[in-house]
């Protein structure tokens, strides 16, 4: 088990100059989340789900994933086709409605709706977590990351976006990190895929944004 924060050795993003940002996650309101998935509708599943999705099926070994902020419930839809028990997790009480029509009477599926801040997580061979862990309050996220990875099986996998220092969304209340922090966090996992992505992209909203983001995929090797 991993002491609380112990894999974050380096400071915060404190001293940044926050510009102004879309609304975060935790001051978006349902309306705001229903806008959000309206405009994603039909969307295909991300690549770095696609990603960790080759593995655990060229293995055969997984059989339970979380999702972690499920949102649209997308990726929690694939996984379900995929065989696994899958445990959607979101703040948002429209996320689960939605997951849950869409699941519709596929087996398998357990909701939870909840902050990331108070989670807690299944003993699970799989975490998955869509562009979710960097809306975490700063000061909570290495809790929140101890658990995440606490909560994986030996050889359990996981896949989660986590954003970077030179983000354009940088905000007091969101959680950013650089490469030496990313370091620290992945201390105890053996780095399957990570891919760093710096470039101004469309963001979901249609303005033009830095994205420094981290595409992170690893599996768990610590000894139970």
């Amino acid at each position: 088990m991993h002491a609380s924060g112990r894999r974050w050795d380096a400071g915060w993003m404190g001293d940044s100059d926050f510009s102004s940002t879309p609304k975060s996650a935790e001051h978006a309101s349902e309306d705001d989340w229903e806008a959000y998935y309206a405009r994603l509708a039909g969307r295909a599943t991300r690549p770095l789900f696609e990603r960790v999705r080759s593995i655990y099926l060229a293995a055969g070994a997984t059989r339970t994933a979380v999702d972690l902020g499920c949102g649209d419930g997308t990726e929690t839809l694939a996984m379900l086709d995929d065989g696994l028990s899958v445990t959607a997790i979101d703040g948002s009480p429209s996320s689960i409605k939605r997951v849950q029509e869409r699941a519709g009477s596929r087996p398998g599926l357990r909701t939870i709706q909840a902050r990331l801040e108070e989670v807690e997580l299944p003993d699970t061979d799989l975490v998955y977590s869509g562009l979710t862990l960097p809306f975490c309050q700063p000061d909570q996220f290495p809790a929140l990351w101890d658990r995440v990875c606490d909560s994986l099986r030996p050889n359990g996998l996981i896949a989660v976006h986590l954003f970077g220092d030179r983000h354009g969304w940088m905000r007091e209340e969101m959680t950013f990190v650089t490469n030496d922090q990313l370091g620290g966090l992945v201390s105890g996992l053996a780095v399957l895929d990570l891919r760093e992505i710096d470039e101004v992209l469309p963001s979901a909203t249609g303005d033009q944004v830095r994205m420094h983001i981290f595409d992170l995929v690893a599996r768990n090797i610590a000894a139970t």
